[in-house]
């Protein structure tokens, strides 16, 4: 269902316009500013941008921005559905909404074992939500890289199957310039898109707004989306500053399934293909995230830093037959994570230490009632809060220009503690029940044992 959404979208657009320019400073020639980009590469499978020429011992796809504007795709989980071992299950067929990325063949738990990261930060959270992939529309992202094989030691939980590490525009490296869209299509499908960067000596500013809404193939299948970002760097020989900040929002129907049931005579996709079970569900998202990250080079190494918050809020209705649910759901995440690249020479060969402290809390509440108007007496109260600590370790020697040797270990500690309170008198609750409180404290280890690897050039796909 959800490829014939897609197919019948891309059928209809009309693109109405698309331009793209650039500023060229004072004295040049604008013939000189037009071409942006160079064919350097950077990646960052080790949590530290690098050369992509440089041979590391990892299974990394690098898709980049080229790449992604000659693709034909117009979501992220488009673009990744082109790559070796990667299977999208998109539910509504609407602009990407809640598509989960399963990587290496997890089936339904692809979305726990699959990291996905933004910028090298979490997006998956306690709350098993899924990524809100329309909060990275394709206009943002500078390029994706996708590391198979277990991430475990160097980024922790839910990565055993790889990561996926989508990294946005930054106006580092770019002259000033701006891109405007817009687009049209079937279903009453209107998008709209800014990107532009703004240079002046060592600041740089990127904004990226976008808007998208679509009434979808089905009924009850409307989705608003929208989103705003700015990037503020300041350049320096010793250090870089950058301050990441964004909003966005999405509003979308519910359809539900349609059922086949041969012994019964039920056929609802032969029927009424586009009709929906669920005509009054429903669900709200709005989130914001700010990030601060400092990047200093030192006689030792070189050092990153980044502090960050993340609030995300929700709202969700389900008929359920008469027997509706409502629930509101607020959930913030605090993150630090310093780390240090050390080059160091080992046994008279070229060695390369990383070394790391990962901490993240997140603090998590869900009210459940029976109508948005009865949320201010709830029948459950859900409170949970979760801590991750975390020291990491990776080391690459190279032994000699086609071989080298990784070794790596990582120790996490994690506390979780959780409560609902259940309030019979409370409208629609005669019948429902609490789950019992509860606290789990954990401390697990992820190695990567001493591994001979030949050296490869990366795969960009």
């Amino acid at each position: 269902m959800a490829s014939v959404c897609r197919r019948a979208g891309i059928f209809g657009t009309v693109f109405l316009t698309a331009y793209s320019f650039a500023f060229a400073e004072d004295g040049e020639d604008a013939s000189d500013v037009i071409e942006l980009r160079t064919d350097e590469v950077v990646v960052t499978a080790t949590r530290f941008p690098e050369q992509e020429d440089v041979k590391r011992p990892v299974n990394l796809t690098v898709i980049t921005r080229q790449e992604i504007e000659a693709s034909p795709a117009r979501t992220v989980p488009e673009v990744l559905a082109g790559q070796v071992g990667i299977v999208p299950s998109d539910l509504f067929g609407n602009n990407g909404a809640n598509t989960n990325i399963d990587l290496r063949g997890f089936g339904v738990t692809g979305g726990q074992n699959t990291l996905i990261l933004v910028n090298g930060r979490r997006v998956s959270d306690i709350d098993l939500s899924g990524v809100k992939w329309s909060a990275i529309p394709l206009s943002s992202v500078e390029r994706i890289e996708i590391v198979r094989g277990s991430g475990s030691v160097l980024y922790g939980d839910g990565a055993v199957a790889g990561v996926v590490n989508i990294i946005t525009r930054s106006p580092s490296g770019e002259n000033s310039r701006a891109t405007v869209g817009l687009r049209y299509g079937s279903f009453d499908t209107r998008e709209a898109k800014v990107d532009a960067t703004l240079l002046k000596d060592e600041y740089g500013l990127n904004i990226n707004a976008y808007t998208y809404s679509s009434d979808g193939y089905r009924e009850n299948n409307e989705n608003d989306d929208s989103s705003l970002k700015l990037d503020l760097r300041r350049g320096g020989v010793s250090n870089d500053v950058s301050l990441r900040v964004g909003a966005d929002r999405q509003d979308i129907r519910l359809p539900g399934g349609r059922r086949v049931q041969p012994s019964a005579g039920i056929n609802e996709l032969e029927d009424d293909r586009r009709g929906t079970s669920t005509p009054l569900d429903f669900a709200t998202r709005d989130g914001g995230y700010a990030t601060l990250a400092l990047a200093s080079r030192q006689d030792i190494g070189l050092i990153d830093a980044e502090l960050g918050y993340r609030q995300k809020d929700q709202t969700s209705f389900f008929d359920f037959g008469g027997f509706p649910d409502y629930r509101e759901t607020d959930l913030g995440v605090w993150s630090l994570t310093p780390r240090m690249k050390i080059p160091a020479d080992l046994f008279g060969r070229e060695n390369q230490l990383v070394v790391g402290l990962d901490f993240y809390s997140w603090d998590y509440q869900l009210d459940v009632s029976n109508d948005p108007a009865n949320i201010g007496t709830p029948i459950n109260k859900v409170r949970a809060t979760q801590r991750d600590y975390a020291y990491y370790l990776h080391d690459i020697l190279k032994l000699t220009d086609a071989a080298q040797l990784s070794l790596g270990w990582r120790e996490q500690w994690q506390k979780i503690e959780a409560s609902d309170d259940y309030d019979p008198t409370a409208p629609g609750g005669a019948f429902g029940s609490a789950a019992p409180d509860g606290e789990q404290d954990l401390r697990e280890h992820a190695y990567e044992p001493v591994s001979y690897t030949h050296l490869r050039a990366h795969e960009t796909s």
